[in-house]
């Protein structure tokens, strides 16, 4: 069975793990090491649970024809535009290029705590892709407290000769690309099936990019989640309904059963095998260099 990994993840740019990180059941690890990433863990799903809220509370997706969803990204932060970056990869022998949009500070980057919380607090019309990124942000920031998260932007920020990256570079180095079954604290894809893209190759229910909180709770971006973290199968049956309201729109069409759409639902979720979460690792200054080449080391000064 082919992997799928969603085109956010390869935009991300998120890295392979190092042999010094572990999950439960990897390695055996010392129960003091093992009680830092419990707290790691805690504060990233605290984070992204209050960032999701905040997030829901004040953005909702572009309204108007789906296909044309890039053009209608908005932000009405200050200190924050949106505009497009690249990323160019192989696939099968030939060159894709694919875009994405992102949040572009247009502030000094020491104001970054303030911009953030801007953010999030001000009215946007965008898409859950911009929504997972301000998340990981977010999540980062907790993990590194306000100061070094300060410094650490400023530096990255400076070192950077695309500044139009910065956003999707600020958590990136902190992130890893693993292919596992689902645990707490990854970011993942909830699929529809198949048939909903082909209906609707533009449309928002195509799936959810959500994070998995534990016991069987998922919280993601939109008015589904306005309320708070949902178990899979509610989201699951949230995407069939839309699934369904798709297929009534295209006459001489009939939506398939219940039973039919969860087992088909099912296996096309079995393709997508992608988990992204943050690294376990020392988030302080002295630690925190370690993950840099020698030219970002020197640019951060640790």
């Amino acid at each position: 069975m082919k992997k799928k990994i969603p085109l956010f993840f390869v935009l991300l740019g998120a890295c392979s793990a190092h042999a010094s990180e572990f999950e439960p059941g990897d390695i055996k690890v010392s129960s003091a090491r093992a009680a830092q990433k419990e707290l790691q863990d805690q504060r990233v799903k605290q984070s992204v649970r209050e960032t999701y809220a905040r997030m829901n509370s004040a953005w909702s997706y572009p309204e108007g024809e789906e296909s044309d969803i890039d053009d209608k990204m908005v932000t009405h932060a200050k200190a924050w535009t949106i505009d497009t970056i690249s990323h160019t990869f192989q696939k099968d022998g030939q060159t894709i290029v694919a875009r994405m949009r992102t949040f572009v500070l247009k502030d000094e980057p020491h104001t970054i705590l303030e911009a953030l919380d801007e953010l999030v607090t001000s009215p946007a019309q965008v898409d859950c892709t911009l929504a997972l990124m301000t998340a990981q942000a977010f999540a980062l920031r907790a993990l590194m407290g306000d100061t070094l998260f300060r410094k650490y932007a400023v530096l990255l920020h400076d070192s950077l000769s695309n500044k139009t990256t910065f956003f999707s570079a600020l958590p990136r180095h902190f992130l890893r690309l693993r292919h596992t079954p689902i645990r707490e604290g990854h970011f993942y894809h909830i699929t529809n099936v198949p048939q909903y893209g082909a209906l609707n190759p533009y449309g928002y229910d195509a799936g959810h990019n959500v994070f998995f909180l534990g016991e069987n709770l998922h919280i993601g971006f939109g008015p589904f989640f306005r309320d708070g973290p949902k178990p899979e199968k509610d989201i699951a049956e949230h995407l069939r309904t839309n699934y369904t309201d798709e297929v009534l729109k295209h006459k001489g069409l009939s939506p398939m059963s219940k039973h039919s759409y969860h087992k088909q639902r099912t296996e096309h979720q079995k393709l997508s095998t992608a988990r992204i979460s943050f690294r376990f690792t020392d988030y302080t200054e002295e630690g925190l260099a370690y993950h840099f080449s020698n030219l970002m080391l020197e640019a951060l000064d640790f």
